[in-house]
């Protein structure tokens, strides 16, 4: 549904804003510090961090689109 892809883009969105100063490839355990260091400064930190503990535990993401992907957010 066309809803589902707003929200859907939205929270790319959002994801793509707070990892932005990520280097990659990186893996989940990166991921999830770099948005907990960040929860402070940035709400939207604590909107996208319940998403990202579904990210696999032992996989590299090579790019955003890998994290995305992988969370089922962009086909």
């Amino acid at each position: 549904s066309r809803t589902k892809t707003l929200n859907d883009l939205t929270t790319a969105v959002e994801i793509g804003q707070v990892l932005k100063d990520l280097s990659f490839p990186v893996k989940k355990k990166t991921i999830l510090t770099h948005v907990q260091d960040l929860q402070t400064t940035n709400p939207k930190a604590n909107q996208i961090l319940p998403q990202l503990l579904n990210l696999k535990d032992n996989k590299q993401y090579r790019n955003m689109f890998d994290i995305t992907s992988e969370l089922g957010i962009v086909e």
